[in-house]
């Protein structure tokens, strides 16, 4: 059993493994239940990363001016993206290492 994204294997169970994990869980619906815990944590993921922005942001927004702040999670974060303010997971990383090099200068 191959479990794959973007047409790239992320794991491939052997047999033995797949025999493994039906000593818990049926044969039967092993397969559907392999793809109920990837879509489960995937969503508790992107939960767990939406609800941080949003309380990162949602003062960042009223305090730059911003008066309508949209509900929809989608609407939400593309205001947030196209914030000039707004820095991506790499750019902030590279950000955080400079000052620390220049902290140890």
């Amino acid at each position: 059993m191959k479990i794959m994204y973007n047409d790239e294997c992320l794991i491939e169970l052997t047999d033995i493994q797949k025999k493994i994990l039906c000593s818990s869980i049926r044969e039967d619906v092993l397969e559907e239940h392999i793809q109920h815990l990837a879509r489960y944590f995937i969503q508790k993921k992107y939960d767990e990363v939406y609800k941080k922005l949003h309380e990162e942001w949602l003062p960042k927004l009223t305090a730059s001016g911003v008066k309508m702040v949209p509900t929809n999670p989608e609407e939400f974060a593309q205001l947030v993206f196209a914030h000039p303010d707004y820095q991506c997971r790499i750019t902030r990383d590279e950000h955080e290492k400079k000052l620390l090099e220049e902290t140890r200068s």
